[in-house]
């Protein structure tokens, strides 16, 4: 009985140190989200904890068999496991590997791999208590200065993803949310709507889709929503399942469109940013064979 409660004592020392540890300035934002730097969350503990360690783990796939970072499930969807151990204290945590838009994604390259084990590492970490007011959705920790709640969404570009991990929310999303979702416009809709706009935020020139020019600052919700629609993916009845037309015609509507872009650079460097996350993304899911699709509401 001695031994356990000295053990209770130290798990709640742990908690208590490592989970008011103030994480809001290291918190960066990009575009409309939000990430840790997994680099920083592992100095961090490493300082407070100097015995810190973590184990990513490695799965035997195939036969003959052979080693992965990472598991697969009967429906090809891929997953990471990262142990950290804290004061003898180790946890394992699961975590799926998603594309730049946190929607799983299957057969992932390397990059795509590396990109969730820090992800998985910066949660792991959470649960021992650094950063996890952060899930909670709150913006400091406990017994500071109270603030408006304002819960943190995954997302990063491509060139962030090496670097630094995202901070997941994790939750159902509310009824209404799902309802909205259900009402969403297939494709074919959004095109045929687009086409006809009175205002012509599209136009088709010699077979090619054309974004209206010039773009008005202000405007990036309707662009990003545009690109999203006329994005050319497998299924397309003109393209149909052959990859390589795909990425021929992706890389035609960047062109097309390509001074439009520089255009949102000079003014909205997040904006472009995400533009060029989707553009890297349907090109990805192309090569892989898969539809590419988005969410993107206006």
């Amino acid at each position: 009985m001695t031994a356990k409660k000295k053990d209770d004592d130290k798990s709640i020392s742990l908690w208590g140190r490592l989970s008011k540890i103030d994480c809001s300035e290291h918190v960066e934002k990009k575009g409309n989200f939000n990430y840790l730097s997994w680099a920083w969350a592992w100095a961090t503990l490493k300082e407070h904890c100097p015995d810190a360690t973590f184990e990513k783990h490695w799965f035997n796939m195939g036969d003959p068999s052979y080693s992965l970072p990472y598991a697969m499930d009967k429906q090809g969807n891929a997953y990471v496991k990262v142990t950290v151990t804290v004061d003898g204290q180790s946890i394992s945590e699961t975590y799926p590997v998603t594309n730049h838009y946190n929607k799983s994604i299957q057969k992932p390259d390397s990059m795509e791999v590396n990109t969730a084990l820090q992800r998985c590492l910066v949660k792991a970490v959470a649960f021992h208590g650094l950063a996890s007011y952060l899930y909670a959705g709150e913006d400091l920790p406990p017994d500071t200065e109270d603030e408006k709640p304002a819960p943190l969404l995954a997302g990063l570009s491509d060139d962030e993803e090496e670097r630094a991990a995202i901070i997941q929310f994790d939750g159902e999303k509310p009824k209404k949310e799902a309802e909205e979702q259900a009402k969403q416009k297939s494709i074919a809709e959004w095109r045929e709507a687009f086409l006809g706009h009175p205002e012509k935020p599209v136009v088709e020139k010699d077979g090619k889709m054309v974004l209206a020019a010039p773009v008005e600052e202000g405007d990036y919700d309707l662009v990003l929503k545009v690109i999203e629609t006329f994005m050319p993916r497998v299924g397309d009845p003109q393209l149909e399942t052959d990859r390589k037309k795909v990425v021929s015609s992706i890389a035609g509507f960047w062109r097309t469109n390509v001074a439009s872009f520089e255009k949102i650079m000079a003014s909205s460097p997040e904006t472009h940013a995400t533009i060029l996350g989707m553009f890297k993304d349907a090109k990805a899911t192309a090569n892989r064979g898969n539809i590419w699709h988005q969410t993107i509401e206006i």
